[in-house]
């Protein structure tokens, strides 16, 4: 194995801590929020949350919900908001046995 394949997987494997980061930090951030009965989180207070945490733009903010939804943590309720499907551990995996 030379250099650059070591350099490469340094990066992959930073890339991913960097992303479980985020997960962990919006996950916590959003359970503080306030929620529906039907424990649905309004679109508007999680785009403001994600510009807050991360300076996202609403495109963006699209495009880190869908990879959160295939990931199985949320779910996207069309016109009403998100629902959080599972817990996330410390290093922003998907707990199981919670949905």
């Amino acid at each position: 194995m030379n250099k650059l394949d070591v350099a490469a997987r340094k990066s992959q494997r930073l890339n991913k801590n960097v992303l479980n980061v985020f997960i962990l930090k919006f996950m916590a951030s959003l359970k503080r929020q306030p929620a529906r009965k039907s424990g649905i989180y309004a679109y508007p207070t999680v785009f403001k949350l994600l510009s807050a945490l991360f300076s996202l733009n609403k495109r963006e903010g699209w495009l880190f919900l869908r990879e959160l939804q295939a990931a199985g943590l949320i779910k996207l309720i069309p016109a009403h908001g998100v629902r959080i499907l599972a817990e996330v551990d410390e290093n922003g995996r998907k707990v199981e046995g919670k949905d």
